[in-house]
């Protein structure tokens, strides 16, 4: 059996700050989510990928962070996982 998937993006409804407060917000809620059960993931919108992904590298919340408008190839989109992937490193 497959382990449900719940991921959730925001569009462009929040500053970089704002993003940053959700996921706060959103680690406190997941906290006793099994990831072996469950994955969650957050996909926040370019302008906040890089404060989401600070956030989630020092606090280590119980979800993953995805990115919107991405294909691994570059086609039809704005980003490719390389260049989020670099974008995200501290």
């Amino acid at each position: 059996m497959r382990k449900p998937l719940i991921a959730g993006n925001w569009k462009m409804n929040k500053t970089a700050y704002e993003a940053v407060q959700l996921v706060q917000e959103l680690s406190y809620l997941t906290e006793e989510v099994d990831p072996e059960k469950v994955d969650v993931v957050v996909c926040p919108p370019f302008i906040a990928l890089k404060s989401v992904s600070t956030f989630v590298e020092y606090e280590k919340p119980n979800f993953r962070l995805g990115a919107q408008n991405m294909h691994w190839e570059g086609r039809f989109k704005e980003k490719t996982e390389e260049f989020v992937e670099r974008f995200t490193q501290s």
